[in-house]
């Protein structure tokens, strides 16, 4: 079972993809493909009409689909329109709607309405959640909880903009960004549910404490809990871009400090911000966000899974979503990867360790190294030392084949994230 929403920093997501069918495709076909994320496959069955579901099931469906597919609006009134049979629901949809309502509240950055949806989901589907679940959603709600008086956050774009990306003693790409006191390079992180800031940084950026409260957070890979604060920046300027009322965790410094304080973490522009964009290219170093996005492409790759950027790539003839971190210089496939390709991993890599690490530790993992190929529409994308992990890494939750960093990117001219039409291409 995996657990609604996370608040990890570096979160590693991954998508078990299907072999298609011929003809129809059952009702619990339909939601086995829903319960593991293979929203690209349900959505080409749906739009097809080749699911064999009631109607109020295909409604669930397509408010799940349009909640990941950047149309929370959309997605709230289908949901609205299930209020007269809710009732009627099996206890698995009801859970499913609940779910889909929280993460669609926080989406729009409607802090009081997350924290009503994130508690009806906590009180009512105990059943749904494991016992550690259950804690790391009871932290994650307590941001909601903080929040709920707050101004929602809001992006403008004045005109194009183009960024230089500054990448750090680890490989990380850094932009500027400027408060009314500051100027201070951060992390431009795909990979971060929320953004981060330092405790000292926080003091001379003078951000906003709306509690005391704290909520205990998970370092990703590492799984090491960090307990952070909640802070809110009334204004950061990117460029021509605007960002005000920008949520944060605050974090004591040392946990972003790394090597003995030899590399140390400012702060990190996080996904909430970063799907705000609309739309981004990264070019030889270069961060280009248009005032208006390009149109539509004839079939999504991407979807927006409770905060995280999923990309669906082909592996040989099975479609495999990923997660894409640009806070990551490179790329870590997951046991899950490891699991269903085995014997071929086995009699190709070559087995060895390799050491991760998160904003609040590091571990050493047990993998193989071999080559892989992957394709994204008509580019293909090679990895000639891959890493694959054996061990569980925390965010895999036995669904989730791994996580693609920076090691991508650097193989092609750039690349072009639509948020708001749900793909991503390489060029």
């Amino acid at each position: 079972m995996r657990q609604y929403y996370r608040i990890s920093i570096k979160l590693t997501l991954v998508i078990v993809a299907f072999i298609l069918t011929s003809g129809a495709v059952a009702q619990n076909n339909a939601f086995e493909l829903l319960n593991n994320k293979e929203y690209t496959r349900l959505n080409k069955l749906i739009s097809a009409n080749s699911l064999v579901v009631t109607p109020q099931e295909k409604l669930v469906i397509q408010a799940v689909l349009a909640n990941v597919f950047g149309q929370p609006e959309a997605s709230n009134k289908l949901i609205i329109s299930l209020s007269d049979t809710y009732s009627s629901l099996p206890e698995s949809l009801k859970f499913l709607v609940t779910r889909t309502e929280y993460d669609n509240n926080i989406k729009l950055c409607r802090y009081a309405e997350a924290y009503i949806s994130g508690s009806k989901l906590l009180k009512q589907f105990l059943d749904h959640f494991t016992k550690e679940e259950m804690q790391e959603e009871s932290e994650a709600l307590i941001i909601w909880e903080v929040l709920q008086k707050q101004a929602p956050q809001q992006l403008s774009k004045e005109k194009d903009t183009r960024i230089y990306m500054k990448r750090d003693i680890a490989g990380l790409w850094n932009i500027p960004v400027q408060t009314d006191s500051t100027i201070t390079n951060f992390v431009f992180d795909t990979g971060a549910g929320i953004s981060v800031l330092t405790e000292s940084l926080a003091k001379k950026m003078n951000i906003n404490y709306p509690s005391k409260k704290t909520t205990e957070v998970k370092g990703g890979i590492t799984g090491i809990p960090t307990t952070a604060r909640i802070g809110i920046a009334e204004k950061l300027v990117m460029g021509n871009i605007i960002a005000r009322n920008v949520v944060f965790l605050v974090f004591p410094d040392s946990s972003l400090s790394f090597g003995g304080g030899v590399y140390k973490i400012n702060g990190i522009i996080g996904f909430p911000v970063i799907k705000e964009l609309e739309e981004i290219t990264i070019a030889h170093d270069t961060l280009i966000v248009p005032k208006q996005v390009s149109g539509a492409v004839e079939s999504y790759n991407l979807a927006i899974d409770q905060l995280l950027p999923i990309i669906y790539l082909q592996y040989g003839a099975d479609e495999l979503p990923f997660t894409f971190d640009t806070g990551a210089d490179g790329s870590l496939f997951s046991e899950v990867f490891y699991s269903r390709y085995e014997s071929f991993i086995k009699s190709s890599g070559k087995a060895g360790i390799a050491g991760v690490g998160g904003t609040s530790g590091s571990k050493k993992l047990n993998i193989y190294t071999m080559p892989i190929e992957l394709k994204a529409f008509d580019k293909r994308i090679s990895l000639p030392n891959a890493q694959i992990s054996t061990d569980t890494l925390s965010n895999s939750q036995g669904k989730f084949y791994g996580n693609l960093g920076q090691d991508i990117i650097k193989q092609f001219s750039g690349m072009t994230i639509n948020f708001k039409n749900s793909y991503s291409v390489f060029f």
